[in-house]
């Protein structure tokens, strides 16, 4: 039977409890009855979780519950089990359910009780803070105090054993719980101490104790950690890098540990400031004007008895106040001091920890830090780490940054450093790390090409100690050896360099490697933009390494062949397969990147591909394989293909999952703002940067997700939608068009990833495309509704201009063919997407008769006057790229005609006429102002007048129509009016009379404003 639910045991042992408080030799003969009772009782708290937790609802009830009958009758076995000395051979029987109460309730009074029979002080059953003292028991537990009470004999083991599964009493809110279990903690610490043996017993539950809240014994225990080790630099370090067991405390942040342990290697001696923050105060020379001023506050502040001898005796006062705290500036006690601040703060943890050890490591002699190199290594490698991975800081980025500090850092395995960096989200300080490592390597090797090898070796602080250069290797082993580490180097700083968006330093790092010229000048080619040169170099030197034919290309090769390749090693070829994928996304080649990947079986960029040409089958499988590596990107790949399959509620999961995904990846991002030491401790000056492009990518990466997560409301509409049952009306898709109506506001910068905004869009199509047919289902046989297709337009003429300002012209082109397939578009998207085709065949040399064409088949009477007038304009500037003026001139004339407020028009027109009246003057004025001794314009010929005439009138109207000219025009007009005595002997007129009654006319309406009859004339005949 249950004795919890037996009121006759809690009678008997009332009974048992009230005879043996004034006879304690009557427990001897129940002694045996009262542990199997104990036993008892806890196996049934254990067999049932229920109780525990009603323990804290049940004690508030009148009748005696069950619980509250267990809970008092193990507190009362408690009391009578240290009211007499315990027999050896029930102390295991006594050990074992005792370690369940510890392990399972967290009832204050029990575990009070179960302090009390362990340490032996106090009487269980007495505490105050138990909530079921009464006032009965409150009397009786005054009188507790005169009795004698005995521990529980337990050896080191057990004690060790049983004080460590009660580390979590350490956080207990309960602060009298803590105290007597620190205070036992730090006893039986004393007592290992003493005896010299048994400590690695207590020693992992001691590392718990020095994370304790309570500064009392938490200091205590700093005493005896700190002053039982040698104080060299040397011993200390080695104890905190390779024998101290930091997995026991692995989930908290250790580094404050191992911060006090370096923290006792410090010399005791006064305080004083660095040199260059000590600023000492000279005092007034005598008889200065300083002195006059000094004595004159004396005498003015003389009458006052509280400040007779004014500002001298407050600088003495100022000075004795200093002599009394002298023996409190002390290097221990601001140590000390700062123990009890970054215990609470990992921050400054962070700060002091990274300026303390360079100091150490320094101190050490060559051979000790050959003899901490692999403990270090060692250490850096465990996989407790990974517990604060996505904390910040963490201690693996505290500890990379303070080896950053070194002046001489230890040599780490490259592929270690760039583990520790990308795994613990401190790509930047692991980047730093190789990169010093590199430099030392080059000029070791002889390498004087790195001018600037000691500006950039110590960038971060104007503390840090003196840096020697590297000796130079002699032997040819050790010169294949420092080649070999050279190369490993750089593999992993490309990686990280990659991790971090730094294209600029993974150029710079790739060009300095031993590469083919060809290979460089591609590479050089894709950094400028010029992806479509740089593939036709790198295709051409694949072919030629590959011994196939060269491709025909549909635009022309650079001027600059591509060089032949007598030998390229495999790491050559692979960056040639890289640069071709990078030019190849840009360029928007996604089928030639769905045929690479599958031959190369590349499951990442089959999942970038496959869901933008719509093969979600091959998708899907690459999603199965890729199951392992589970990243921002492949989450994303597998919420597009719940989209895809109608799955709305698995996508808010993977949204979730997505979100926490880029905020980890944000985090392993170095700062973007710079971060003053206030505020920031946990960033040394050295790692403050800007944003780099990494930073920009991520920010489109989140837009994504918040694109899919809208998505998703838009699916859920669409299922409603279609569950409903009611004929499809304007209001039910009130907030699809709002969401629409958001993403038309969201459009692309100009120096932002076009890769990135390009899959932005692409997913955007997919869902406009997969309402439109939702919808023209539901509709039928009514009209189908086009919902987003206004929407769709504006955006793809806005990642177009985007894509044609980057360079990216066969890019723009793609895009622009896809409005075609739209229907029911505005007037003014279909003049834009006309605009930016006829601009991108003016990119290209070869395309300006391709423009004029487009421009020839475009019909001009769909389009308003102005959209008539500037489509005049291209063609204008086509006619002059194509070596025809006189259609350019017709042209203008046309589109100023049509729209005589045009300013763009007028500004066009008048740079045309500038540049044939500077042919005539290159022409026939170089050799008469030469003999003149006049600039070259200023002897102008007679046929370059005209000219002149019409560029200052164009001008003129084109400021008048838009004041926003002004700074363009200006300049060139008032240079213009030299000549006004050549145009009042061709025209009878004076310029500047013609010129303002020209402006005066623009000024006083617009529309008023009339092309020069001259010119049209001779523009029309």
């Amino acid at each position: 039977t249950s004795l919890s639910n037996d009121i006759r045991l809690y009678c008997l042992m009332k009974i048992i409890c009230a005879i043996a408080r004034r006879n304690p030799a009557f427990i001897d003969r129940a002694y045996p009855l009262i542990v199997k009772i104990f036993q008892k009782l806890s196996a049934e708290l254990a067999s049932s979780s229920a109780t525990i937790s009603m323990s804290a609802t049940s004690a508030n009830n009148v009748a005696v519950s069950s619980v509250d009958n267990c809970f008092r009758c193990i507190r009362m076995c408690l009391e009578l089990l240290t009211l007499r000395p315990c027999i050896k051979d029930y102390v295991k029987q006594i050990l074992q359910p005792m370690t369940t109460l510890v392990e399972l309730t967290s009832h204050p009074a029990i575990m009070t009780d179960v302090l009390y029979t362990i340490n032996g002080e106090g009487t269980p059953g007495s505490s105050s803070s138990s909530r079921y003292s009464r006032g009965r028991e409150a009397a009786a537990a005054a009188a507790a105090a005169e009795r004698t009470t005995h521990s529980l004999p337990l050896s080191r083991s057990e004690m060790a054993s049983l004080l460590k599964k009660m580390t979590r009493l350490d956080s207990s809110s309960n602060p009298d719980i803590q105290r007597m279990y620190l205070q036992l903690l730090h006893r039986e610490t004393c007592q290992s101490l003493e005896a010299g043996r048994d400590e690695h017993l207590i020693h992992p539950t001691f590392l718990f104790g020095l994370l304790s809240s309570n500064d009392e014994y938490r200091n205590k225990l700093y005493a005896l950690y700190t002053e039982r080790r040698r104080a060299s630099v040397y011993e200390r370090l080695r104890h905190v890098i390779g024998s101290e067991s930091w997995e026991t405390i692995g989930r908290y942040f250790w580094v404050k540990v191992a911060l006090a342990q370096l923290a006792g290697a410090v010399v005791d001696s006064p305080l004083c400031l660095a040199e260059e923050y000590a600023l000492p105060w000279e005092g007034p020379a005598a008889g200065g004007e300083d002195a006059m001023e000094v004595d004159a506050m004396g005498a003015a502040t003389g009458e006052d008895g509280a400040a007779a001898e004014g500002l001298p005796g407050l600088l003495a006062q100022e000075r004795a106040f200093m002599d009394e705290l002298a023996p409190l500036r002390r290097t221990r006690r601001m140590f000390l001091a700062l123990r009890d601040v970054y215990h609470y703060d990992k921050h400054a943890c962070n700060y002091v920890f990274v300026s303390l050890f360079p100091l150490c490591w320094g101190a050490l002699l060559p051979e000790q830090r050959v003899d901490l190199l692999r403990p270090l290594m060692l250490h850096l490698a465990k996989e407790f780490h990974l517990q604060h991975a996505a904390a910040t800081p963490n201690p693996m980025d505290v500890l990379l940054q303070a080896l950053a500090r070194c002046a001489e850092p230890p040599v780490l395995p490259p592929e270690l450093v760039r583990h520790l960096g990308t795994r613990y989200r401190c790509v930047h300080v692991g980047a730093f790390l190789l990169d010093r490592r590199r430099q030392d390597l080059l000029v070791a090797m002889g390498d004087r090409g790195v001018a600037l090898h000691h500006v950039a070796r110590a960038p971060f602080d104007q503390h840090v100690l003196s840096v020697s250069p590297p000796q130079s290797f002699q032997d040819g082993a050790q010169a294949k050896q420092a080649r070999a580490e050279l190369l490993a180097v750089s593999a992993a700083l490309k990686d990280l360099y990659v991790g971090m968006g730094d294209n600029d330093m993974q150029f710079g790092l790739q060009n300095q490697a031993n590469l083919a010229p060809s290979t460089r000048t591609a590479l050089l080619l894709q950094h400028l933009g010029l992806y479509w040169a740089s593939q036709a170099i790198v295709l051409r030197l694949m072919a030629q390494a590959s011994g196939t034919q060269f491709p025909d290309l549909s635009y022309e090769l650079p001027r600059m062949e591509a060089q032949r390749v007598l030998y390229a090693d495999d790491e050559e070829k692979a960056l040639w397969e890289e640069t071709w994928m990078d030019c190849a996304s840009h360029l928007g080649q996604w089928e030639a990147l769905a045929g690479f990947g599958l031959v190369q079986r590349c499951l990442p960029l089959i999942l970038q591909v496959s869901w933008k040409i719509g093969d979600w089958a091959r998708m899907k499988e690459a999603i199965l394989k890729n199951l392992s590596h589970e990243t921002l990107w492949s989450s994303m790949c597998q919420s597009y293909l719940c989209f895809h399959e109608w799955k709305p509620v698995e996508v808010e999961n993977r949204y979730r999952n997505c979100v926490q995904l880029a905020l980890k990846q944000w985090n392993s991002l170095p700062s973007i703002l710079p971060v003053s030491l206030s505020d920031g401790l946990s960033n040394a000056r050295w790692l403050q940067m800007g944003p780099r492009s990494s930073h920009w990518d991520l920010l489109c990466q989140f837009q994504q997700v918040v694109e899919m997560h809208e998505s998703a409301k838009i699916i859920k509409e669409l299922h409603g939608i279609q569950q409903g049952g009611q004929p499809l009306e304007h209001r039910q898709l009130a907030e699809i068009k709002k969401i629409f109506a958001v993403w038309r506001e969201r459009l692309p910068n100009v120096w932002e990833n076009i890769v990135l905004w390009g899959d932005i869009i692409g997913w955007r199509r997919q869902i406009f495309a997969t309402v439109n047919v939702t919808l023209q289902k539901l509709s039928e046989p009514s009209p189908p509704l086009y919902i987003g297709q206004k929407e769709t337009a504006w955006t793809i003429n806005q990642i177009a201009h985007v894509a044609r300002q980057h360079g990216l012209l066969e890019g723009c082109l793609q895009w622009l063919n896809t409005i075609l397939n739209l229907r029911n578009i505005d007037r003014k998207d279909a003049f834009v997407r006309v605009r930016e085709q006829v601009k991108c065949y003016m990119g290209h040399t070869g395309s300006f008769a391709a423009g004029l064409d487009a421009l020839q088949k475009t019909n001009f009477e769909y389009f308003e006057p102005r959209h008539k007038s500037e489509f005049y304009c291209l063609k204008g500037r086509l006619h002059e790229e194509l070596n025809a003026p006189a259609d350019a001139s017709r042209s203008y004339c046309t589109a100023v005609t049509l729209t005589p407020t045009f300013a763009d028009g007028w500004l066009t027109w008048g740079r045309f006429c500038d540049r044939h009246a500077r042919l005539y003057t290159r022409a026939d004025g170089a050799s008469a102002s030469a003999a003149n001794g006049d600039p070259p314009e200023q002897a102008a010929p007679e046929e370059s007048i005209p000219w002149l005439h019409d560029t200052l009138s164009a001008y003129v109207q084109a400021m008048a129509c838009d004041q926003g000219v002004i700074h363009k025009a200006m300049p060139r007009v008032l240079y213009l009016l030299r000549f006004h005595h050549r145009l009042d002997e061709l025209y009878g007129m004076g310029a500047s009379a013609a010129v303002g009654a020209t402006g005066a006319a623009g000024a006083a309406g617009g529309d008023q404003a009339q092309p020069p009859d001259a010119r049209v004339r001779r523009a029309t005949a």
